[in-house]
């Protein structure tokens, strides 16, 4: 699929699209509760949404790729992301924004490379979250993550953290909270 402006595709049982460019911004919504399995999303310069009702899976081999801007992933069953996850690019120039990625699931999340300059939020309200890489790029190199902030109900597994900080340093750069479940307010319940 490719598209100038933004690409959008909504249905009740989306199983696999296949590669999606769109020079503005993409959006699915998969409402069935069918598995969603994406290859590769890549926009010239609008964000990407995705939510599906069923599990989220990205293969290894396929990338979900923002040239700056934002991403979302959400699922109301559970998230798998082995491939890479990128609103920013790996060596942005100092004047591109700062990109967030946002990924909620009702079940477990497992996420294997993000690369975002700015804030990077994952939650899991009913699983747990792993990251099956270390985060953020190799310790030698300029971090590839800004902050980064972690909510499930269940377990959190990390495998080595790199991360660049917010800009000012006012604000947290990284939240860690295990058995721990938000409502919209904010409110904090534990497991």
């Amino acid at each position: 699929v490719g598209s100038r402006g933004t690409a959008t595709v909504k249905g009740l049982k989306i199983a696999r699209l296949g590669d999606v460019y769109a020079g503005g911004g993409i959006d699915i919504w998969a409402t069935g509760g069918e598995e969603l399995r994406l290859d590769s999303l890549q926009t010239g310069h609008g964000t990407i949404n995705v939510a599906s009702g069923g599990a989220l899976v990205l293969p290894t081999d396929e990338s979900i790729r923002s040239a700056g801007a934002n991403i979302t992933l959400s699922s109301g069953s559970k998230i798998t992301a082995d491939g890479v996850i990128a609103a920013n690019d790996l060596n942005p120039p100092a004047s591109e924004a700062r990109r967030d990625v946002s990924i909620n699931a009702a079940g477990d999340v497992k996420v294997g490379q993000i690369i975002a300059s700015g804030k990077t939020v994952i939650t899991s309200t009913q699983g747990g979250i792993e990251l099956s890489e270390s985060l953020g790029g190799p310790d030698e190199k300029q971090p590839r993550l800004g902050s980064l902030f972690l909510t499930a109900w269940g377990s959190i597994v990390t495998r080595g953290l790199n991360l660049a900080g917010t800009p000012t340093g006012a604000e947290e750069s990284l939240v860690l909270e295990a058995g721990t479940r938000r409502d919209a307010s904010g409110n904090a319940s534990f497991n």
